[in-house]
């Protein structure tokens, strides 16, 4: 399964004007099925066109080209709301200490009436709320002996600085057993495609897997300046321009 991205928020202040940063990421992985997931005060904007139409076959994408002020299609997406996932034995605050209570609010999460889904933190005296989504579909794979691409452009927070402190927009891919189970990380393999932490301009990307403690849970990737190609088997490939 596939999932956007989100905010994160572990600070005090207020929201503030998205920085005219763009980031265009793609990874290419072997994999099972996947589900996709974001977080966050940031645009997730159109999928970029892919560069080999001849050898590349789209399966899904959301160009995000609804009404202004509209949530996104829940045909698409699902929104994950409150502070955890809520089973039992769940971790609060989804297990890193987030502030905010995320939201399905149109406050919140909303297409902007020009292609693009904005997912906004807000700090109301202290009280903050965001917004967290994932695709409903969680059967993104690449098929036998092939490759998966995913791509996103996306707008980080215009902020710096203390101000900055806690926002955390994040855009991964979890295993798709994870969801109805939610007690299985890191062993159903987790993807961070890319994690900008604190106004820092940088993105972060992550592998996740094995068991927690005592298992080889995070591997950094690197970024990678080629295009679309033929990685190796196994390999993942991530871009951010």
């Amino acid at each position: 399964m596939m999932q956007p991205f989100s905010q994160r928020n572990q600070a005090s202040g207020s929201s503030q004007p998205r920085k005219l940063l763009i980031f265009r990421l793609v990874v290419i992985i072997i994999a099972t099925g996947m589900l996709l997931g974001a977080i966050g005060l940031a645009t997730f904007a159109r999928t970029p066109k892919s560069a080999h139409a001849a050898t590349w076959n789209e399966v899904w994408n959301d160009e995000f080209n609804g009404p202004a002020n509209t949530g996104v299609s829940t045909s698409n997406w699902l929104y994950d709301t409150g502070t955890g996932y809520g089973c039992s034995g769940c971790p609060n605050n989804w297990g890193t200490g987030e502030v905010e209570t995320m939201s399905s609010s149109t406050s919140n999460v909303y297409q902007d009436g020009s292609g693009h889904l904005v997912i906004k933190a807000l700090n109301n005296g202290g009280n903050w709320t965001s917004g967290r989504i994932e695709t409903v579909n969680t059967s993104f794979a690449a098929p036998a002996g092939g490759e998966l691409a995913v791509e996103a452009s996306i707008q980080q927070p215009n902020l710096s600085g203390a101000a900055a402190a806690g926002y955390w927009p994040a855009f991964w891919m979890l295993g798709s057993a994870f969801r109805g189970n939610y007690l299985n990380w890191p062993g159903i393999g987790e993807i961070d495609i890319m994690e900008d932490i604190n106004g820092l301009s940088s993105e972060f990307g992550t592998l996740h897997c094995g068991t927690s403690p005592g298992g080889p849970i995070g591997i950094k990737l690197r970024s990678s300046q080629a295009l679309r190609g033929a990685p190796e088997p196994g390999k993942v490939q991530r871009r951010g321009d």
